[in-house]
């Protein structure tokens, strides 16, 4: 193999760098749904769905421009309430956008 266009995998130590060193080209982009997985599990009932439905926006923005816009959006919504999960989403933009 001689180039990979994008690989999409999960948030495992090193792979980033893993893939780089093999492949420089190579875009790598993090599973969404664990990144909503790990972050929806540890909040509560009552903020769920609302919670949710913000990150939604994020990852289903039409390009980057407007998904970073998004995550500012969200980010500033929800820090006050789940600073570390929102913090874990700005971290991770790069992979996740």
């Amino acid at each position: 193999m001689k180039d990979i266009l994008i690989v999409c995998a999960g948030s495992l130590t090193g792979m980033r760098e893993a893939i780089s060193a093999a492949f420089p080209k190579t875009e790598y982009q993090r599973y969404i749904v664990r990144q909503i997985r790990n972050t929806l599990k540890y909040v509560p009932d009552k903020d769920r769905k609302a919670f949710f439905a913000d990150l939604k926006t994020i990852y289903q923005a039409v390009d980057e421009q407007k998904a970073l816009a998004t995550l500012d959006r969200v980010t500033e919504k929800w820090t006050p309430k789940y600073p570390n999960y929102m913090k874990r989403w700005k971290g991770n933009r790069d992979a996740i956008l």
